[in-house]
């Protein structure tokens, strides 16, 4: 993850994502994701992105592997408060899904359109800051719902993402995060879920307007 600070209020990012099974090891999705942010004071902030995934079957042992292409435009608001040391978000996203059509393993034309609503809770906690802060151990979690809508959706319930790790930042520019990751995802049988436990890594580079590389 890259983000470019072109002021205090402006930032853009850009995202690369490959997400494996591993057993059997299988690509599970691949999507990249573009977003510009706009802070407008310390507590609130939006963001306009887009983003591009390819989506294989959400069981690894599938006979079938097709990857189904999916374009998504999404906007969130965000906000954050403190309770003591501890960060506490609210973010909000709507994301307008545009979903390759597909039948018997096979790519079709068009698309189907889907709107998802997310709610995240995030929370953040330091454990260790260095006396100039430029190094600091965070603690870092979150939890977030996924409720969907559209003419091929037949459930609302999408699915949850349960989120905990530890966060290191050598330097304000970097950082990198090491954490546990749990979803639970509606299937298309009624009361049926796929349940996933996987470890997540992240490195995020941020680079601002006016800074020597």
């Amino acid at each position: 993850m890259h983000t470019y600070a072109f002021s205090p209020r402006w930032t853009l990012t850009t995202d690369l994502q490959e997400r494996t099974f591993l057993s059997p090891m299988q690509q599970a999705q691949f999507g990249v994701r573009l977003q510009l942010t706009h802070t407008l004071s310390p507590s609130w902030a939006v963001g306009q992105g887009f983003a591009y995934f390819r989506t294989r079957p959400g069981d690894p042992n599938s006979a079938g592997r097709l990857a189904v292409p999916e374009w998504r435009p999404y906007q969130h608001v965000q906000f954050s408060h403190t309770g003591g040391k501890l960060r506490i978000g609210h973010r909000l996203r709507i994301e307008e899904r545009f979903i390759r059509k597909n039948a018997q393993g096979k790519l079709e034309k068009g698309f189907n359109y889907a709107v998802r609503y997310r709610y995240a809770l995030l929370l953040s906690y330091p454990l260790y800051a260095s006396v100039d802060n430029t190094h600091t151990i965070t603690a870092r979690a979150h939890n977030e719902v996924f409720l969907q809508t559209g003419a091929n959706i037949a459930h609302l319930f999408d699915q949850n993402r349960l989120y905990g790790g530890i966060q290191y930042a050598p330097s304000p520019a970097f950082s990198v995060e090491l954490g546990f990751f749990k979803m639970l995802q509606q299937r298309s049988a009624p009361g049926q879920f796929y349940d996933r436990s996987t470890i997540r890594a992240t490195v995020v580079y941020t680079a601002a307007k006016g800074r020597k590389e």
